[in-house]
């Protein structure tokens, strides 16, 4: 089963409710949890992390009024939360602590040393997206490179597409992007560079 440690919102589940929650999953003989956070319609950005490039997302959009009303309040209406690799790794450490059955770590994972550290702190599996998005070969990378790293630089374009057209990462794109498209990407991966690794 996935389930959220924390709904990443005031009036959301936290750490407290969703541990009694696994606790009953566990008692009821469920295989394995994975082990997730954040609510994709009330706090997007949480479950993401780093910043929703409006412009991106609204260049899809086909419904003029919504371009338009996100472009002029989109910040406020899905604001950032700083991305670090393995952001959800503090929570869910105490729900191994807590639960002997299987647990799957999620979470912004992009280097074979997170997945090792990760895994060595007692999850039986890890699950990845945007890595594999990025990179679909990155699995059989990390077999061969102690070092590998997904070239993934969080300007979440990806997500940002998801919602009108199919998601994909930019740098793998047939087409090219528009200029205004490329600086906001460049802007954010820049930002998110000086603070993400």
């Amino acid at each position: 089963m996935k389930m959220n440690m924390r709904d990443g919102f005031r009036g959301g589940m936290d750490i407290d409710e969703t541990m009694q929650v696994a606790k009953r999953l566990e008692q009821s003989g469920a295989h394995g949890l994975v082990l997730s956070g954040g609510f994709v319609s009330k706090a997007p950005m949480y479950v993401m992390r780093g910043e929703m490039p409006i412009r991106s997302m609204t260049h899809y959009m086909t419904c003029w009024w919504l371009k338009y009303g996100v472009r002029m309040v989109g910040k406020w209406m899905i604001p950032g939360v700083p991305f670090k690799e393995a952001y959800f790794l503090e929570d869910a450490l105490k729900f191994r602590a807590e639960l002997k059955m299987p647990l799957i770590y999620v979470g912004g994972l992009v280097s074979r040393a997170k997945i090792d550290e990760v895994l060595d702190e007692g999850f039986e599996a890890v699950q990845m997206a945007r890595a594999l998005l990025n990179e679909p070969d990155f699995v059989n990378r990390m077999r061969e490179e102690e070092n590998a790293r997904c070239n993934c630089k969080h300007s979440n374009y990806c997500i940002a597409r998801m919602y009108s057209i199919e998601m994909a990462c930019h740098q793998h794109l047939q087409e090219g992007l528009p200029v205004c498209l490329k600086k906001e990407i460049e802007r954010i991966e820049t930002a998110d560079g000086n603070n993400s690794l």
